[in-house]
């Protein structure tokens, strides 16, 4: 799986935790709002394309693509979507990779932002459960760590009770690419 998430040493500035929190974080929920089985990618770059910029913001043109051993078809941009027929409708099994760079308008200020996910009979599996909502501080107090974290253990603790995913979605997840 693949996650990809802002990290500051000492207390982000204002303008970057602004950013973070008026931009990125609903932009991002916006396209994860759009996973889910027979939804179609379509469906998914419409949404990227205006979630960033009714926010005052530009991004990065690739905003999802599928995940496999490695980055892989099929690529969702705000522009278009490319990939095989089959790849055009979210089927359970396929696992797929979040993966935003909102931007300020004038493109000198921008957030790497990822998260990796697979699609379910029922909905969507977090393959990456870690918080959304805060900056990661370097060198902060653990206990301030441990809380931000709490949702996530949460989810871990979950993870029993979800359903087992299939064969080929756990052999076509990747780690750490």
């Amino acid at each position: 799986a693949k996650i990809g998430h802002p990290i500051t040493v000492g207390p982000p500035t204002k303008k970057y935790n602004t950013f973070f929190k008026n931009v990125v974080v609903p932009g991002f929920r916006t396209i994860q709002g759009q996973l889910k089985p027979g939804n179609t990618l379509e469906t998914v770059r419409k949404a990227a394309a205006g979630a960033f910029r009714q926010r005052g913001a530009q991004s990065r043109p690739i905003c999802m693509h599928g995940l496999d051993l490695i980055t892989s078809l099929p690529f969702v941009s705000v522009d278009e979507v490319r990939g095989e027929a089959y790849d055009m409708t979210m089927q359970p099994g396929m696992t797929y990779a979040i993966e935003i760079t909102p931007v300020n308008r004038d493109g000198t200020f921008g957030i790497f932002f990822s998260r990796s996910y697979a699609i379910t009979q029922t909905g969507v599996l977090e393959l990456t459960p870690f918080p959304i909502d805060e900056i990661i501080v370097a060198g902060e107090p653990q206990a301030r760590v441990r809380r931000a974290l709490k949702p996530a253990a949460k989810s871990r603790k979950a993870v029993k009770n979800r359903p087992k995913l299939p064969a080929s979605v756990a052999s076509s997840t990747s780690v750490g690419t």
